[in-house]
Order: structure tokens, then C-alpha cells, then sequence
């Protein structure tokens, strides 16, 4: 574990030389050719199943307002995505939507040839983590819009990481607040 620790700390310090900057996570505000809050309707190529909004409206649990977005979480992928970031395969790419806005970017990586770039190339993107856990194979950078991590289970070897709107995460949090306490007024 004391190697692994070791390793994972040289991949995240020797990259930070490189110019990368937290500053670059806000400037940027999302991934690839997609920002975060960006209408979900506006970017090219997403597929999921909006039959799920149609249900999820019919049920009352949307608005059927045309006016007023759902206020739901939706999941989608594009299937052009290209699945590498520098020497790093990934999975997937998955894209959630939250009031008809992107919310969060999720990428997926199998196993240490994966991880280990992939780290690389996030540090050598946005500079060091703002909380690095090496232990814990936990990486977060936290800027002012947007919140990445970083997370390693190295006992089934996947690699999350997660690009997401602070405003959206904020939001969301915000309005399950209030659909909960209208529920409990509704007892």
C-alpha cells in the first residue's frame, strides 16, 4: 500500500509542474466541447430515454408545463464520444441533466494502466488536487463553479471521475429541500 501511495503521489506532483491550474477547471466549466448549465437540448448528439421525462410528467412527478423544466435527473450518453483521455481507455462517458441543464459529466476507467494516466492528465490539466486522499485513492478539485474527483475502488479497479456544476449541485439540494418539506406539509 506504501508503494501504491508512493506511485500515486509522484503521478500527481510530477504533472503539477506542468502549468496546470484550478483556475483552468473554472475557466473551462465542463468537458470537451460542453459546458456545464448548458440547455441539454443544445448539445449535439445525446442520447437517453426521454420516454422516462413523459412517464415521470404523467406520473406527477414533473411539471407538464411547457414553461417550467423537469425536475428530474436524466441520464445520457453521446455515442461519437471518443472513450480516451491522453494514454487513458475509458468506458463510458455519461452525461446527467437536472432541470434540463447539464449538471455532471462522468467518466469511467478500468484498472491501474487507465487510472494512473488519467490522474496524470487531470493534475497536469487543473495543477494539484485541492483535497488529494492517496490513501483513499480520492483526488477533488474545488473551484468556484465547478467540483471534480477523482476516485480509485481498487478492489474492482473502476475509476470514477466527475466533472459537476457547483450552482447545479447547489440548486438541486436547494429544491429537494423544498419537495420534501411540501411532502411532509402534505401529511
Amino acid at each position: 500500500m506504501l508503494l501504491a501511495g508512493t506511485l500515486a503521489m509522484a503521478v500527481v506532483t510530477a504533472p503539477a509542474l506542468a502549468g496546470g491550474s484550478i483556475k483552468n477547471l473554472d475557466k473551462k466549466n465542463g468537458f470537451r466541447d460542453v459546458a456545464l448549465t448548458q440547455r441539454c437540448d443544445q448539445i449535439e448528439g445525446l442520447k437517453g430515454n426521454t420516454q422516462a421525462v413523459k412517464s415521470a410528467v404523467k406520473k406527477g412527478l414533473g411539471s407538464d408545463d411547457k414553461n417550467r423544466p423537469y425536475l428530474g435527473m436524466l441520464q445520457y450518453s453521446r455515442p461519437s464520444d471518443e472513450l480516451w483521455i491522453g494514454n487513458a481507455d475509458l468506458l463510458s462517458i455519461a452525461y446527467t441533466c437536472y432541470a434540463e441543464q447539464l449538471m455532471s459529466v462522468r467518466l469511467e476507467a478500468f484498472g491501474t494502466p487507465n487510472a494512473d494516466p488519467l490522474l496524470a492528465a487531470m493534475v497536469e490539466a487543473f495543477g494539484e488536487a485541492t483535497t488529494a486522499d492517496p490513501d483513499n485513492n480520492r483526488w477533488v478539485w474545488d473551484g468556484k463553479k465547478v467540483v471534480l474527483t477523482f476516485q480509485r475502488d481498487t478492489m474492482h479497479e473502476l475509476v470514477t471521475v466527475v466533472y459537476a456544476s457547483k450552482p447545479m449541485l447547489e440548486a438541486k439540494a436547494k429544491n429537494d429541500l423544498l419537495l420534501e418539506q411540501s411532502a411532509i406539509n402534505d401529511l
